[in-house]
């Protein structure tokens, strides 16, 4: 079951809004330890502190297998200026079997969780002078958290910086989710983490 925040179901059922639902796609780099965050957007979006670039992407054709194999999806990255060629032969593996995240959030709620957030990996990558085709397995289950969440001593929980869960509204735009850092910070009564706890972490 999706955990989608109640202000992004209210904006799905709204008639009329002035935001919008974004999407979000991270490549995960591994072989050359970068990773490309674009926003399928007119303009460049700061999420989870991070700039994520205006950039066109959209789905490629679905394809299945008639062997019962896993079934795969495809995703097509703008290749107009040559960018993601250029990352992609860069990287000696081809980022095969790299990592790709995909996000829905709404612009006039960043500092919320995604509605939407799905992991696949990369099977086959092709290119020519408008599109890079990115060939992705079907979402991988083993990447997302389960438990839902995981208790630590001096690791905060939350995900997003100044979020709704975090509350911090000072000047600092940079968080190492670190307890020692929310003490710094003045933020320690919202720390998402267990100070308390005997060990390491668990999860619940």
């Amino acid at each position: 079951m999706l955990n989608i925040p109640s202000e992004l179901i209210a904006e799905k059922n709204k008639l009329f809004a002035s935001g919008a639902f974004l999407e979000l796609l991270e490549i995960q780099m591994s072989d050359i330890s970068e990773t490309m965050r674009i926003v399928n957007n007119n303009e460049d979006v700061v999420y989870d502190g991070h700039t994520w670039q205006k950039f066109q992407f959209e789905p490629a054709d679905f394809s299945e297998s008639q062997e019962g194999e896993t079934s795969r999806i495809g995703v097509k990255v703008s290749n107009v200026l040559r960018v993601t060629q250029g990352y992609i032969e860069e990287t000696e593996n081809g980022l095969i079997n790299d990592t790709v995240i995909y996000r829905l959030i709404h612009s006039d709620h960043l500092d919320k969780n995604p509605a939407i957030t799905q992991y696949f990996e990369i099977q086959k990558v092709e290119c020519d002078e408008v599109w890079a085709y990115f060939t992705l397995g079907a979402e991988n289950f083993f990447l997302n958290r389960f438990p839902l969440h995981m208790y630590s001593k001096n690791i905060c929980r939350y995900e997003v910086f100044k979020g709704s869960d975090c509350l911090y509204s000072g000047s600092e735009t940079v968080c190492k989710r670190t307890f020692a850092k929310c003490i710094e910070l003045g933020n320690q009564v919202r720390f998402g983490g267990q100070p308390g706890l005997p060990g390491g972490f668990f999860d619940v």
